[in-house]
């Protein structure tokens, strides 16, 4: 004879068991900051090993974790910029939103020394990619003139605020049109198009 089961226990065991599933997952998430942060010290270097090893392995997120950790001196490890730099500039092949993180980190001027053309490089490198946040600050730098030598180049300001609207960046639309109405080069100023 063939047992059945009402459909309000068979859903009841389903949503108990989702229910232990998802508490493990959790709870392991909880472990597994917990064992970076305030693990025992051994504990901390297996870990950091481990990370090491996976990183050394290609994996672009652990790289992604030591580049940043030994920039900002963080989880167990001594801030080491040539360290970090190295990790990262792994982590950017095939992540453009790296390169731009690489950019934005020469650009402050905080944590590697102040460079806009390294920071350029970078920026340009991940809009070449498609990065939209990295097309912006392309045309930030071509309207300031900072990304040549001072001089406003509003051409390419404008080439990669279109490039970055076209991504979907209603910043970069906003400004076009100031570009378009207050740019001095008399052949990209147009009024009918701000």
């Amino acid at each position: 004879m063939k047992e059945t089961f009402d459909m309000p226990v068979t859903m009841t065991l389903k949503k108990l068991l989702c229910g232990t599933v998802f508490g493990v997952m959790a709870c392991s998430a909880f472990v597994a900051q917990a064992s970076v942060t305030t693990a025992p010290e051994h504990h901390l270097l297996s870990t950091l090993n481990y990370v090491e090893l996976e990183a050394e392995q290609g994996d672009k997120n652990m790289q992604l974790f030591l580049g940043r950790a030994y920039l900002e001196g963080s989880n167990g490890l001594k801030a080491d910029p040539l360290k970090g730099m190295y990790w990262l500039e792994k982590a950017a092949v095939d992540m453009p939103e790296v390169k731009t993180m690489i950019g934005d980190l020469f650009k402050a001027g905080q944590v590697l020394p102040r460079d806009n053309q390294q920071a350029l490089h970078w920026y340009t490198e991940a809009a070449k990619e498609g990065e939209v946040g990295a097309m912006v600050e392309l045309g930030m730098y071509y309207a300031s003139g900072a990304g040549n030598n001072g001089k406003v180049d509003c051409a390419n300001a404008i080439k990669w605020f279109n490039e970055a609207s076209n991504g979907g960046s209603l910043e970069s639309k906003r400004n076009l049109v100031w570009l378009y109405a207050t740019c001095d080069d008399q052949q990209v100023r147009d009024g009918q198009r701000a």
